[in-house]
Formats: structure tokens, C-alpha cells, sequence
């Protein structure tokens, strides 16, 4: 089950130029319950942050100077797919083709600017709670058919044991 408290602690990253872009999107995941966000305007730190921030979840614009969002991506994918670390694609471009080459590039969701203060935190949570869920399988621990096994292996050595008392 997912724990809330993990939920509203998830790390998130905003790479965005444009700094009314970050403050708005600070302000609206705030708004919602997240705290623990970083920000960078220059697409040429993500590399660095997602190795130091270990976040959770990425919300990236597609065009800024020095890299775009589809460089920035083809260039963290591995980092983030080897944690399972959803990417939102946050841009002014809502063309097709921004769309297809961003999903194609390994792009979690897309979602366009103007930003919808009540359409983004939904997808947010909904990114987060994949992405816990995943992280939640991927834990060692007992399966359910271990966990059955076990159970009835302590009922038997309880009769076992009942028994020879009884005797």
C-alpha cells in the first residue's frame, strides 16, 4: 500500500529557462502538498542534479537554450530508467510532432503551457504513484505463495508441538 506521507516527500525536478515557468509550477505542486522540489534553468545541471537530487519524478520543457528538452532527455534516459524515474514533458510546443518526438524519446506525459493549476497535480500524483508502486515490486520480501507456505508450515509444528504436549 502506498504510504501518503511518501507521496507528498517525493523529490521532484523542474528544468525550465523561463523563470515565471519554475515559480508556477513551485507554486502549484506546493499548493498540492509537495515540498521537496529543485529547480535549475540551465538544462546543462540536470545530468548532475538527478545524480545528487535523486528525484522522483522530472518536469522538463522541450525548448531551452545550450540543450533542449529532447537532448536533455536523450542524454538522462538511462539514469532515469535505471530508477524508474517518470519524465513530464512541460512545453509551450503542444504541436504533434513535439508530442510524438518527446513520448518516442521515452517521455512519461506531456503536458502544455499555459500550465492547468488543476489538471497538473492529478498527473503528478498519478506519475508518482506508478513510480512508487514499481519501487514497491521491486522489493525483496515474501511472495504470496512464500508467505502461505510459511503460515502453514508454523501451523503444522503448532499441532506438532500441541500434539506432544497432549501426549
Amino acid at each position: 500500500m502506498l504510504d501518503e506521507t511518501s507521496l507528498q516527500e517525493a523529490r521532484i525536478l523542474i528544468v525550465d529557462d523561463e523563470k515565471a515557468s519554475v515559480r508556477l509550477l513551485e507554486r502549484v505542486l506546493r499548493a498540492a502538498g509537495w515540498t521537496n522540489l529543485r529547480s535549475t534553468y540551465d538544462p546543462r545541471a540536470v545530468r548532475s542534479l538527478i545524480r545528487t537530487f535523486r528525484p522522483d519524478l522530472v518536469l522538463l520543457d522541450l525548448h531551452m537554450p545550450h540543450a533542449d528538452g529532447l537532448d536533455v532527455l536523450a542524454q538522462t534516459r538511462a539514469l532515469l530508467a535505471a530508477d524508474g524515474v517518470p519524465l513530464l514533458i512541460v512545453t509551450a510546443d503542444d504541436g504533434p510532432e513535439a508530442r510524438a518526438a518527446a513520448l518516442a524519446a521515452g517521455a512519461s506525459g506531456f503536458v502544455a503551457k499555459p500550465v492547468d493549476a488543476v489538471a497538473l497535480p492529478p498527473r503528478v500524483r498519478a506519475l508518482l504513484e506508478a513510480r512508487f508502486r514499481r519501487l514497491q515490486e521491486r522489493e525483496p520480501g515474501p511472495s504470496a505463495g512464500e508467505a502461505v507456505a510459511s503460515s502453514a508450515g508454523e501451523a503444522v509444528a503448532l499441532d506438532v508441538e500441541a500434539l506432544q504436549r497432549l501426549a
